[in-house]
């Protein structure tokens, strides 16, 4: 069986979680470090990842960041602060409130 070729959409977004995860640990990364390395401007950044994710730059940011966050919660013995921490988020509080809205549940109530 051939080979599905990989669309534009597909390699842009691979691209950009790409990006985000090489910088998942700095809470200063955002949307405009995230353009600046894609070569593009915030508003056409935004337009693509609105346009196939359904979210904005910062949203997908933030839900990049809390996938990495449900994973290491998973598969490490990290403490819930510290995986807010090492996916960039400054306030463990604030990650616990994102999480939740994210996942339906508080990122303490995952066990390994």
């Amino acid at each position: 069986m051939a080979k599905q070729p990989i669309n534009a959409e597909t390699k842009f977004i691979t691209k950009v979680i790409q990006l985000i995860h090489e910088d998942l640990d700095n809470s200063t990364f955002g949307v405009s470090e995230l353009s600046t390395k894609l070569g593009l401007s915030e508003s056409q950044v935004y337009r693509k990842l609105k346009a196939i994710s359904g979210k904005s730059t910062a949203v997908f940011i933030r839900t990049i960041r809390l996938e990495s966050a449900r994973e290491q919660l998973q598969t490490t013995d990290k403490t819930v602060s510290e995986v807010a921490y090492a996916v960039g988020f400054n306030d463990s509080s604030w990650f616990s409130r994102a999480f939740k809205e994210e996942y339906g549940f508080a990122p303490s109530s995952i066990f390994k």
